[in-house]
């Protein structure tokens, strides 16, 4: 019998597209807040080196997320906004409040 048809996937394909190891909406708006407080504050060396430590701290901390879950904002976002309907419980089996019992 002939062989199945082989279909390369390329990891450029399914990879999430990172800015400088982090997520690119993250990193964005550090290099945001960053340029704002630089020129709110007129390029004063005290004003650069702040700016300078928070990029540094910040950006760490985004690739180190980004290397857990190149995803994490956006599965903390879900998680905010499904809060509500899922109360937390012990384990699979544990009781249901009475209002939230399902009916079947």
């Amino acid at each position: 019998m002939d062989a199945p048809r082989r279909i390369p996937i390329h990891s450029s394909l399914n990879r999430r597209h990172l800015l400088l190891g982090g997520e690119r909406t993250l990193v964005m708006m550090t290099g945001l807040i960053v340029a704002v407080l630089a020129f709110s504050a007129n390029f004063k060396p005290s004003a650069l080196a702040v700016s300078a430590l928070f990029w540094v701290a910040t950006h760490a901390l985004l690739v180190k997320l980004a290397k857990v879950d190149p995803d994490m904002s956006v599965v903390y976002q879900r998680h905010l906004k499904y809060r509500a309907s899922y109360d937390a419980r012990g384990c699979v089996h544990a009781q249901l409040l009475p209002e939230k019992q399902l009916k079947l």
